[in-house]
């Protein structure tokens, strides 16, 4: 039931540029695919609203709200790419979903990519000859 909604609010901010809504939209909408197993969809929402803040940065007064949404997406993306099977990329999402919300002081984010980055490790682990 939450997609629809998602996609409908998300249709409704004008013009979408305007605010990082938008961002957080678009990451709950790839929440939304994910939990539904589809990936691609999921990695295109989270791809897009990552381009959408990184957009955003330069034109307008970055906002919590924007730094946020890009070090949540940075950790979905990371996410999705641990599903997928990727480690390595999903680590290097990890590393940068870290650094960002290291400089930003985004507490949950930090300790969140912190558990992923030493899950990701054990597992290339396993997965070495």
């Amino acid at each position: 039931y939450a997609l629809p909604l998602y996609l409908r609010a998300l249709s409704l901010i004008n013009p979408p540029e305007s605010s990082c809504h938008s961002a957080v939209l678009m990451n709950n909408i790839s929440e939304v695919f994910t939990g539904m197993g589809n990936l691609e969809e999921a990695q295109g929402w989270a791809e897009r609203g990552l381009k959408f803040v990184e957009n955003f940065k330069p034109k307008k007064k970055i906002t919590r709200e924007c730094e946020e949404s890009c070090g949540v997406l940075l950790f979905n993306l990371g996410m999705i790419s641990e599903i997928s099977g990727s480690i390595a990329k999903a680590r290097d999402y990890y590393e940068k979903a870290l650094q960002l919300a290291k400089k930003i002081d985004f507490k949950d984010c930090v300790n969140e990519a912190e558990l992923a980055l030493q899950r990701t490790a054990i597992l290339l682990k396993k997965q070495a000859p």
